[in-house]
């Protein structure tokens, strides 16, 4: 689930479809990984596997990174 966003225009984007602030060749992409954030209820659920999920370390401690 997406309990908020920091990058303004991404979350207008993931709201209306407006790709304004965002590249919009990635569009399709950014709609995939936002819809599948939305429908997760935990961090594993992103871990598909045609996808890398890597759990991050050092600063990011606690975080995951997600590449298609």
């Amino acid at each position: 689930m997406i309990k908020s966003f920091k990058h303004k225009e991404l979350q207008e984007f993931y709201e209306t479809g407006n790709k304004r602030g965002i590249n919009p060749d990635h569009g399709s992409s950014l709609a995939h990984i936002l819809d599948r954030l939305d429908a997760s209820v935990q961090p594993l659920d992103m871990n598909l596997p045609e996808y890398r999920f890597p759990k991050l370390s050092g600063r990011d401690k606690g975080t995951w990174s997600y590449r298609d």
